[in-house]
């Protein structure tokens, strides 16, 4: 934060035309598209819109065409984050892999900066297309729901999940 690569900001614009990669982190998908738009167009120019957002299948494809229609320049880039029940802070700071959804090699290049300490420590990163970055969260999602009411049904001690 010192040096100014980190900042938080309850005004979307401003950030917009200060920050080069942006992190969408919302606790819905409602409101994601005129967020989206919103920060594109005070941008006025290229710049990284990372969708950290849990997200349906296909809604980063629908969140691209919004901005091609209006002629905006962000590159979108699907990220799911996969958490284990408490401990959230753990699994953001060490995480077991990192999953960008875009075709676009420079937002891969500005992303991989961005992580390069877990990239050195050995996180692997998978570069894949919106859809499937997508359908890992939700396939994620689904492995942990499953194992929880398998081990709850049983009586068996939780134990962390794991895909």
């Amino acid at each position: 934060m010192r040096s100014g690569r980190l900042i938080y900001s309850t005004d979307p614009e401003d950030l917009a035309r200060k920050a080069q990669v942006i992190f969408l982190a919302e606790d819905s998908p409602q409101g994601l598209e005129e967020l989206v738009l919103r920060m594109a167009r005070a941008a006025g120019r290229m710049q990284v819109l990372s969708i950290v957002t849990p997200v349906r299948v296909g809604t980063t494809s629908t969140l691209e065409k919004a901005l091609k229609a209006q002629a905006l320049r962000s590159i979108l880039v699907c990220q799911p984050m996969f958490f284990t029940n408490g401990c959230a802070v753990e699994d953001f700071n060490w995480p077991d892999r990192i999953i960008l959804g875009t075709s676009s090699s420079e937002a891969v290049s500005a992303l991989k900066q961005i992580f390069h300490s877990l990239v050195m420590r050995g996180v692997p990163v998978l570069v894949t297309n919106f859809e499937t970055a997508e359908l890992a969260r939700e396939g994620d999602d689904c492995f942990c729901s499953y194992q929880d009411f398998f081990h709850q049904r049983n009586r068996k001690p939780l134990r962390a999940c794991s895909s």
